[in-house]
């Protein structure tokens, strides 16, 4: 799935045309926003901003593994391994060791 940002209304920040492959999560939307806004990061959000990966001043992956959990479902990405996904689904009793 892939997410569109209109770079200009990030004030020229962020590069025409950018294509950012490493994986990211929906989460770290709202971390990018307060950075491309100018506000101070907030500690109660949980995603990474990802304007330094987009400009070029980090490179490699802002994250190594994403986690999701929602009832008996359970899902890992491991970003260090193309195509790599480890889904759980079954009994609630059964995934609380997740």
């Amino acid at each position: 799935q892939e997410i569109f940002l209109r770079t200009d209304t990030a004030g020229g920040t962020l590069p025409a045309g950018k294509v950012y492959s490493p994986m990211v999560s929906s989460l770290d939307v709202a971390a990018t926003a307060v950075a491309l806004a100018g506000l101070p990061s907030d500690a109660a959000l949980d995603g990474v901003n990802l304007v330094p990966f987009l400009t070029g001043e980090k490179t490699g992956a802002p994250h190594e593994l994403l986690y999701w959990r929602w009832r008996s479902q359970a899902a890992v990405l491991d970003g260090r391994i193309p195509d790599s996904a480890w889904l759980r689904a079954g009994q609630p009793e059964l995934s609380r060791e997740f």
